[in-house]
C-alpha cells in the first residue's frame, strides 16, 4: 500500500471486523486510533467482555476509543484532534454521524457485504441467502447519510455455495472485502478512481432481523425452508416446536420428489423417514416437498446430528413439529 503517509482512523467491532483490522494492519500504513463499541456483559454469568476488534488493537498496540454514542461533541473533537485523512468503517455497530462523516478528506470508507444497490440495510447476507441469489459480493463504499445508499469504489463478486450459511459467507465476504480494501485505499488516494453513484431504483433494502423471523411454517415449500435455515443462521436460528421445546433445524436440504407414505404426504409438519440410493434420510413433510435434517439443537441440549437425536428421542419418527 503506498498510502503510509495518510492517517486513518479504524471503526468496527465483531469477530470479523478484527480480521479486516489484522489485515489492514500488515500494510504500510498509520492507524492513529480504532473505535469500537464499549465493553459489554456476556453469558450467565454476566462476564465483561472486550469487543474483538479492541483485543485485537491491543495485540497491534493502537490506541482504543469506545464511545457509548457518537453524537457527541466530545467525540467529535477527540476525531477532529487526531486529524484523519481517511475513516475505515468494518461492522462497526453504530451510525456515523454527519459531524464524523465530513471530516476526513478522503471521506469514510465501509466494507459492504453485498454488491450494492442490491441489499442495502441491516441483514445483506441472510437476505442473499433467503432469495436464493447464486451470486454475491462486497462493495468497498464512501458513506453518506443514508443507510448505504453513498458511491461505490470497488466491488468483487462471489459465488453462493449450498454448504453457505449467514455466518460463513460473511466471514469469506469480509476476508475478500479486507483484501479489496487494501488494494483500492491507494488509488481512491491517489484520484484513479471515479466514485460511481448507486442507481436508486434498483436498491433493495433490508430489514433488521427478529428473533421470531426464523419460526418455520411447514406449509411453506420445502426449497424455501432450507435456504431460511442457511439465512438465519447463526441468529436468529431456524425453530420449530417439538414435545413443547423450541427445536432448532441447524442443518437440513430440500427434496422437491421423495418418497413418502402416500397417507402423510398432505401432513406439513409431519416427521419421516425414507429411502433414497439405499440410504435412510431423516425428515420432515413440507407445503411441497420434504427437508431432510441433518443437524438440531433441542432447547436446553447441545447440538447433535439427527441419529444421535433420534437415538435418545425416537418419538421424534412419527411426531408433528410446530
Amino acid at each position: 500500500m503506498k498510502s503510509a503517509k495518510i492517517k486513518i482512523i479504524y471503526f468496527g467491532t465483531p469477530d470479523i471486523s478484527a480480521h479486516v483490522l489484522e489485515k489492514i494492519s500488515q500494510e504500510e500504513i498509520n492507524i492513529v486510533s480504532v473505535f469500537t463499541r464499549p465493553d459489554s456483559f456476556y453469558g450467565r454469568g454476566k462476564k465483561l467482555f472486550e469487543s474483538p476488534v479492541k483485543q485485537m488493537a491491543k495485540k497491534l498496540n493502537l490506541s482504543v476509543v469506545e464511545p457509548k454514542s457518537l453524537k457527541n461533541n466530545d467525540i467529535v473533537q477527540q476525531i477532529i484532534g487526531l486529524s484523519p485523512d481517511l475513516i475505515i468503517v468494518a461492522a462497526y455497530g453504530l451510525i456515523i454521524p454527519k459531524e464524523i462523516l465530513d471530516i476526513p478528506r478522503y471521506g469514510v470508507i465501509n466494507i459492504h457485504p453485498s454488491l450494492l444497490p442490491k441489499y442495502q440495510g441491516p441483514s445483506p447476507v441472510a437476505s442473499a441467502l433467503l432469495s436464493g441469489d447464486l451470486i454475491t459480493g462486497v462493495s468497498i463504499m464512501l458513506l453518506d447519510e443514508g443507510m448505504d445508499t453513498g458511491p461505490i469504489l470497488a466491488t468483487e463478486k462471489l459465488t453462493i455455495s449450498t454448504e453457505h450459511n449467514t455466518q460463513t459467507l460473511t466471514e469469506e465476504l469480509f476476508q475478500i472485502g479486507s483484501k479489496l480494501l487494501v488494494e483500492t485505499i491507494p488509488l481512491w488516494v491517489s484520484g484513479e478512481i471515479i466514485p460511481i453513484q448507486q442507481n436508486t431504483n434498483d436498491a433493495i433494502i433490508t430489514k433488521l432481523l427478529k428473533k421470531d423471523d426464523g419460526e418455520i411454517h411447514w406449509n411453506f415449500n420445502c426449497e424455501f425452508i432450507a435456504r431460511q435455515i442457511r439465512a438465519f443462521n447463526p441468529w436468529p436460528s431456524t425453530f420449530t416446536k417439538f414435545d413443547s421445546k423450541r427445536l432448532i433445524i441447524e442443518k437440513a436440504f430440500s427434496i422437491t420428489s421423495p418418497h413418502l407414505d402416500s397417507g402423510r404426504k398432505n401432513c406439513p409438519g409431519y416427521v419421516t423417514q425414507t429411502e433414497i440410493n439405499g440410504e435412510i434420510f431423516t425428515g420432515v413433510v413440507c407445503g411441497e416437498g420434504f427437508l431432510v435434517i441433518s443437524k438440531v439443537k433441542l432447547e436446553g441440549s447441545s447440538s447433535q446430528d439427527i441419529v444421535d437425536f433420534i437415538r435418545g428421542k425416537p418419538n421424534f419418527i412419527g411426531a408433528t413439529l410446530g
